[in-house]
């Protein structure tokens, strides 16, 4: 049986990260009312500290566009994913890259991380 990701709703990420970059480090919290249901995503990623300071990608600069609310079937909690789109109209899933990689003891700390699309981090690697 395969797992479904559902798309609740799709945001300009700057309305968003603007809500973030306004509350102080992690704490926030947001609420989202979509076709009659109140969704409360997680809120704790540091995805959305990272984003909000950078929404393109450090090695090939595609910048994140969309802010989509989503949820797999078997969870109950929503996640904010940030995303670009490229001229094909394909989403690209931005990431959180460890500029010293966690193999070559990166920590897990705001300076050593930077915004990265999927393609790029997987390419990457641990170098």
């Amino acid at each position: 049986m395969t797992i479904k990701k559902i798309t609740i709703a799709e945001y300009d990420p700057e309305v968003i990260l603007k809500l973030i970059r306004t509350k102080h480090k992690r704490q926030f919290e947001f609420w989202f009312h979509v076709a009659g249901k109140t969704y409360v995503p997680k809120r704790t990623s540091q995805r959305y500290v990272v984003f909000s300071k950078n929404t393109k990608c450090v090695a090939c600069g595609i910048e994140g566009t969309i802010m989509a609310l989503e949820m797999w079937e078997d969870q109950k909690v929503p996640h904010l994913n940030l995303y670009g789109v490229t001229e094909e109209g394909e989403y690209i899933l931005m990431t959180k890259d460890h500029i010293k990689p966690k193999a070559k003891k990166g920590r897990n700390i705001q300076q050593n991380y930077q915004t990265m699309c999927q393609p790029c981090n997987n390419r990457k690697a641990d170098k």
